[in-house]
């Protein structure tokens, strides 16, 4: 695997275990991993077979915000997701 940055997932083994800490808590959270300067989070949405993801990127330095910026991010997600469910139904 090639690493991004310094701060990248090196190896299977790990990328593996990430993974599957991702699928339990169906959120993933990186901290400059993809970007110096960065941390994110990602939120898994599936609706039948389509799969997509939210994500939001804050400065490293906003860094112990991101949990609180996540709870949000997913409140609005289920939200809207609720909404399109609805107005589809009808």
């Amino acid at each position: 695997m090639r690493s991004l940055t310094p701060y990248s997932v090196r190896c299977e083994g790990d990328l593996l275990r990430r993974l599957d800490a991702v699928r339990r808590a169906q959120v993933a959270l990186e901290q400059q991993e993809y970007a110096v300067g960065t941390v994110c989070s990602a939120i898994p949405i599936q609706v039948g077979s389509a799969a997509a993801t939210v994500a939001i990127s804050l400065p490293a330095s906003d860094a112990q915000r991101l949990h609180c910026v996540t709870d949000r991010l997913r409140r609005m997600e289920e939200a809207t997701l609720t909404t399109l469910a609805f107005s589809i139904s009808i």
